[in-house]
């Protein structure tokens, strides 16, 4: 599955502090994720917590862990699910 964003800026969508659009990112937040798939948010953090959709969670520099991420391949995985 090739899934091709505009390289400027769609409304609606924040750039992150790298100045990476959200739709090149190869890991999201899971609002993040939800809104460049075009999915509800309750319905992706659900299947998150029922452990259909596989995360991450990163260390931060107090060693603390960071946000939930969910990777692009990921997400596109457990959208085949449903297209099956």
């Amino acid at each position: 599955m090739t899934m091709t964003m505009p390289s400027t800026a769609m409304p609606g969508f924040d750039v992150d502090p790298r100045g990476v659009p959200p739709w090149h990112q190869e890991a999201f937040t899971i609002p993040v994720a939800a809104q460049v798939f075009g999915l509800d948010y309750d319905t992706v953090r659900i299947a998150v917590n029922h452990g259909d959709l596989d995360t991450f969670r990163l260390p931060t520099k107090r060693g603390t862990l960071s946000r939930r991420m969910v990777r692009r391949d990921e997400m596109i995985r457990w959208i085949k699910t449903y297209e099956e």
